[in-house]
């Protein structure tokens, strides 16, 4: 039997799918969460994805949790079910009026499905309902912190739906009033951002490296370069990432994305690489609502930095569908 610590939120949480990916082969592992002492949002969607992929990888290896009753926020937010841990609440079970969203599975299909019912573009369908979801995690609306967090929930979704190849995507989120702090963690199981921006002919092969450096640049998407059939301003991609990067930097957060074998964090201080082991792709962003008072400003200063690239209509503008 093998014992492996699992790494606290303060810790470079990243790392610990490509330590699963390591392990020897053995009958047993004992996951210990005895070093945990704090949980977030990003290091709920980061372990828990581990977790999972871990037992679907080795489903002959025997797994055992020890160590994890204090963990009484991630069990409400449905974090051990996330992997198939029968502990806590049911995904999405916990109500969302907490100033957090629990863990929330959703299909690809159901959001392209409600589009198809409501005879709208499916990034309409986000639009609606990241608006929700971040109105009731701030209890306000039409606020800097709702456009801003609105903005960002409906890119990282959207990102899943247009360029994943995902049939499924979880998000959690948490929001901390009294400093006005804000994080959301979204992970899918599709085909990774190196795969899906090789996609593009005008790209053609890249690294994971490679990946997430051109994930974030203005203009850089696994669709831009396919014939557009309408001239709805949701038809143009690749400034989803760029954008919400820029704010959560902005606002002296951060923006990290987990993709096969690296993740990558963005800040102010610059970027830091650590190595990973995922299916999918992981995208955890960290923003200050307080430093965001003027969203358009920033908006347009994001602009700005794209100059000599056309602008996508659906990603440089808060609401697309309204314009």
């Amino acid at each position: 039997m093998v014992v492996v610590k699992v790494p606290d939120s303060r810790d470079a949480f990243h790392i610990f799918s490509a330590e699963l990916a390591d392990l020897p082969e053995v009958d047993n592992v004992q996951f210990d969460f005895a070093k945990v002492t704090f949980a977030t949002p990003g290091w709920m969607m980061s372990i828990g994805a581990a977790l999972r992929q871990f037992r679907e990888e080795r489903k002959a290896v025997g797994c055992k949790a020890v160590n994890f009753h204090h963990l009484t926020y991630p069990a409400h937010a449905g974090f051990f079910r996330f992997f198939g841990m029968k502990f806590g609440k049911e995904l999405a079970a916990a109500n969302s009026n907490e100033r957090f969203i629990p863990i929330t599975p959703i299909l690809v299909d159901d959001i392209k499905g409600e589009a198809i019912e409501q005879m709208e573009h499916h990034g309409e369908t986000i639009q609606r309902s990241s608006e929700k979801l971040i109105e009731v995690l701030l209890q306000s609306h039409g606020t800097p912190a709702f456009q801003a967090l609105s903005y960002a929930m409906r890119e990282m979704i959207r990102n899943v739906v247009e360029h994943s190849g995902s049939t499924d995507l979880a998000y959690v989120a948490q929001f901390w009033p009294g400093t006005g702090k804000a994080e959301i963690a979204i992970t899918d199981r599709g085909i990774g951002l190196a795969r899906s921006l090789s996609s593009n002919p005008k790209i053609g092969s890249v690294s994971d490296d490679q990946a997430l450096d051109l994930g974030v640049q203005p203009g850089v998407s696994s669709k831009t370069w396919r014939k557009q059939l309408s001239r709805s301003g949701w038809n143009n991609s690749g400034y989803g990432l760029y954008m919400v990067k820029g704010l959560c930097a902005a606002s002296g957060g951060s923006l990290s994305i987990a993709s096969g074998s690296l993740a990558r964090t963005w800040s102010k201080r610059g970027a830091s690489t650590v190595p990973t082991h995922l299916q999918g792709t992981t995208v955890i962003l960290q923003l200050n609502s307080d430093n965001l008072e003027d969203i358009d400003r920033e908006l347009e200063k994001l602009r700005g930095d794209a100059r000599g690239t056309k602008p996508s209509p659906a990603s440089m503008s808060l609401n697309p569908g309204k314009g």
